[in-house]
């Protein structure tokens, strides 16, 4: 009877410290959000900050910038916002980092800032460029330079009027340690404009650079070219980060479309639609940083006119542990479907790869290690897979069945046998494989369901690509 006492009082007493250490941690946090509200700025919003809680009231959206806090949702009202860099500021100091959008506080894990469209309306960040920052030929309209826990819902970037590059950037403090998390870029389309660049250094739509956990997701990225398809200009350009997912977006019309460039660990790439590019996707290991484990999965790569999708090495770096597997290629135009090169532990399977004329499928060098390779659906061109490239007389097969008896994989291993070179049958509603949809497969294709674990080989074409909706209009964004 004591004992059962002295455990009723002890769990009381825990329960009160428990209460009481979680009251306590509560006052710790509730001061951070106890001013979070809902705010609206527009266009030619003057309303001081305390007074844009009011619809009728906006408030500029540098006042937005400067004063949002964790749990706060601000919306920006139809319309199109001029934004200049203040020229009083080093702009390769001031704004390499930032936008000139860009918020100064952090929100928390459980309490993001959300900068957001108004429902049913288009903010158009405009964005002026100036010869003080990048040769004025691209201007950052909106970052998270070393801010955490920030999204950024359903806005249109432009620059000069859709002369010029607009760009987002998402920075963090420190490349190695201390990245920048909690970000998260959605439901927005950035348009690089009808201006075709010289420079041939880092040019592109988005940057993402040291950050970890960074989202993307249902963006539309467009029309970033070089005039010699210099790959640093890219719809999408990666550096140091971890845990990075790109998802359901689109990219089109620019030197490279994906470029992972250096140290981007634990990504996913998955359900994007990635077309007429000069490189579809470039995995590559830069400055001896290493690319490890990442997915590439789900894709529909089409009408890229080089590289489809390559994994390469650089500068005695290597891009290991990815897993390529569910993706559509098609390239009646491009050089190569699949390339690798310096990778270590490469796993390949499920793959739809159809019409590339030079014959170039799975390519490597001397330092490849593809440890899987399995039902692939290999098309109707002349098969090509040429696992030592700088070594002409070794390592080129020219059928399925040469193939799986090669001996190729990693420690001597054959290729699986479930991989195929026949007609996928796709439905091509179209005529001219031009819409996402024509690379579903029709219901006679030899490619569905005699993937890996009875799956269908290709990409899952419902849930790929960007999703228009009625705040956000088709392209050009010339306004």
């Amino acid at each position: 009877m004591f004992t059962v006492k002295n455990d009723s009082l002890f769990s009381h007493s825990r329960k009160q410290l428990l209460i009481g250490g979680l009251f306590v941690s509560l006052i710790t946090i509730l001061p951070s959000l106890a001013n979070a509200a809902t705010y609206y700025v527009s266009p030619t919003g003057s309303a001081g900050w305390n007074e844009c809680t009011n619809i009728n009231t906006p408030c500029p959206a540098l006042t937005a910038m400067e004063n949002a806090v964790a749990g706060d949702l601000v919306y920006f009202r139809g319309g199109k916002y001029e934004l200049y860099y203040d020229t009083s500021k080093d702009g390769t100091q001031y704004y390499w980092y930032r936008g000139v959008l860009n918020p100064s506080n952090s929100g928390t894990e459980n309490n993001p800032i959300t900068f957001a469209a108004y429902p049913d309306e288009i903010p158009v960040l405009n964005c002026h460029t100036s010869t003080q920052w990048d040769d004025g030929d691209q201007c950052n309209a909106i970052g998270t330079g070393y801010v955490e826990y920030i999204t950024v819902d359903g806005f249109k970037v432009q620059a000069d009027d859709g002369a010029k590059m607009g760009r987002v950037i998402i920075w963090g403090p420190n490349t190695y340690t201390n990245r920048t998390r909690g970000i998260t870029l959605k439901n927005t389309v950035i348009y690089g404009g009808t201006t075709v660049v010289t420079s041939t250094t880092n040019r592109e739509g988005l940057r993402v650079d040291s950050t970890d956990g960074t989202l993307i997701k249902n963006v539309k990225i467009y029309s970033y070219r070089q005039v010699n398809n210099w790959d640093n200009t890219s719809c999408i350009k990666t550096y140091h980060n971890s845990n990075l997912i790109i998802e359901k977006s689109e990219f089109f019309n620019c030197s490279n479309g994906i470029f992972l460039k250096s140290d981007t660990d634990n990504s996913i790439v998955r359900y994007n639609y990635i077309h007429d590019n000069y490189i579809g996707m470039h995995v590559a290991a830069f400055l001896d940083q290493i690319n490890t484990n990442g997915k590439i999965e789900h894709n529909v790569f089409a009408h890229n006119s080089r590289d489809t999708l390559k994994v390469v090495g650089e500068d005695g770096a290597t891009s290991d542990n990815f897993e390529i597997n569910n993706n559509t290629l098609y390239g009646p135009n491009g050089r190569w479907g699949l390339s690798f090169t310096e990778g270590a532990n490469l796993k390949v399977w499920n793959n739809l790869i159809q019409g590339f004329p030079n014959n170039q499928y799975i390519t490597g060098y001397t330092k490849l290690q593809l440890t899987e390779s399995d039902h692939n659906q290999f098309g109707t061109s002349p098969l090509t897979i040429h696992t030592r490239y700088y070594q002409p007389n070794t390592g080129k097969y020219t059928s399925v069945t040469a193939w799986q008896n090669s001996g190729e994989l990693a420690n001597g291993a054959n290729p699986g046998a479930g991989s195929m070179a026949s007609d996928p049958k796709f439905v091509n509603a179209s005529g001219t494989f031009t819409t996402l949809t024509d690379f579903e497969l029709a219901q006679d294709s030899p490619s569905k369901g005699t993937g890996r674990n009875g799956a269908d080989m290709g990409a899952d074409i419902k849930l790929v690509g960007y999703k228009s909706n009625t705040i956000v209009p088709k392209p050009p964004l010339l306004y």
